[in-house]
């Protein structure tokens, strides 16, 4: 099975996976999320690292879905045909994207807490999942900023504060996310 092949049935499970969710502002189904994610994190690597766009795919499957890491490890190795090194590699990626210090997890800490430690945590992430998380702050402003302004400006606050301490990841992409939240910060002063 080549690469595309397995890029193409892992989009199927993504899109089987999220369902009928929808893209919150915005109506769309969400699995056009993590793939223009997955597309944009692979697009900017300078390796020849294979899974940024695996890790893309499934980014939010962990939190948005009731996709375990043994269900999707499991897809990769059977349907795939993953190694169990490989595998692993997009399975841990997908955990470290996932949020730990959620209000159900942590319900004595409000959100700038939980922000704050979240970002603490990223920070140790690998430079691929870093990546992975550029791109999905990238793909999540405009919608943010265009259809809730209040909640842009805390969001964008919050990625600041991110971005100060995930620096290991795609410098390209960094530069891009960088330029993104400016753009977005000066939309918002046009919006006042």
């Amino acid at each position: 099975m080549t690469h595309i092949e397995k890029i193409e049935k892992l989009t199927e499970f993504i899109k089987e996976k999220h369902g009928n969710q929808l893209r919150k502002y915005v109506n769309t189904h969400y699995y056009n999320h993590p793939i223009r994610v997955g597309i944009l994190a692979f697009k900017h690597h300078t390796s020849n690292h294979l899974f940024l766009m695996e890790i893309g795919l499934c980014h939010d499957l962990f939190e948005d879905t009731d996709c375990t890491y043994e269900e999707l490890f499991n897809f990769l190795r059977k349907e795939l045909k993953y190694g169990k090194i490989e595998a692993n590699i997009i399975c841990e990626g997908v955990n470290h994207l996932t949020n730990e210090f959620t209000p159900e997890a942590y319900p004595g800490l409000n959100r700038k807490e939980r922000k704050e430690k979240e970002a603490i945590r990223l920070r140790h992430i690998p430079w691929y999942c870093q990546t992975v998380k550029y791109a999905d702050i990238i793909d999540n402003l405009p919608s943010i900023v265009k259809h809730d302004p209040p909640f842009a400006k805390v969001y964008l606050e919050e990625k600041i504060q991110l971005l100060d301490v995930m620096r290991n990841g795609s410098i390209h992409l960094l530069i891009k996310c960088c330029a993104a939240i400016n753009d977005a910060q000066n939309e918002l002063k046009l919006m006042e």
